[in-house]
């Protein structure tokens, strides 16, 4: 994964009120630093990065 791609994430709506359910990606860094991001459905990278994570909690 390329942190300066998954640094322009943006988060998407909130789904809790709906069914409960939100998906947050987090990744921190060596150095401390956190990036969080929520939802962020339809986006090309973060479809791609959410595809990864679920690939690897499978394995």
């Amino acid at each position: 994964m390329d942190l300066v791609t998954f640094k322009k994430l943006t988060n998407g709506k909130s789904y809790k009120e709906v069914d409960g359910t939100d998906i947050e990606i987090s990744v921190k860094t060596n150095k401390g630093k956190e990036y969080k991001f929520i939802n962020g459905e339809g986006n090309k990278e973060w479809d791609s990065i959410y595809k990864e994570f679920r690939r690897q909690i499978r394995k």
